[in-house]
């Protein structure tokens, strides 16, 4: 039988480490379950549709899943916290968990699509 517990300890580890605001926080040491769920249900609407657009409130849970949904809310207390910001933080992190931007035989990124109407709008 395997030791479930042994895992989730293992999982618990700190992953890298970042600064924001003058505090150092720690990415999960693996991709959250959620986050992958996020991931996937992306991946395919844009499989169903090329130019389809993922909506802000998407993009601010998927944020909130790898970076914690508490910090999100004191991060946005920030004046300097903005979508640009929080985009660069996204993608870093996806590289970190070795998440990368799929491209077609045509060499076109089938990456999702984020709204752009809204894009300063925070949650």
């Amino acid at each position: 039988m395997k030791n479930f517990d042994k895992f989730i300890a293992e999982s618990q580890n700190r992953g890298e480490n970042y600064t924001l605001f003058g505090k150092t926080h720690y990415l999960p040491a693996t991709i959250p379950a959620g986050t992958v769920f996020m991931l996937r249900r992306m991946g395919k609407m844009q499989e169903e549709n090329s130019n389809a657009e993922i909506a802000m409130d998407m993009f601010w849970d998927l944020f909130g899943s790898i970076f914690g949904r508490e910090n999100l809310a004191e991060w946005n207390k920030e004046p300097s916290f903005s979508y640009e910001l929080a985009t660069e933080m996204l993608k870093d992190s996806l590289v970190h968990f070795g998440v990368t931007a799929e491209e077609t035989a045509e060499g076109e990124n089938t990456s999702p699509k984020v709204q752009t109407q809204r894009n300063r709008k925070k949650p």
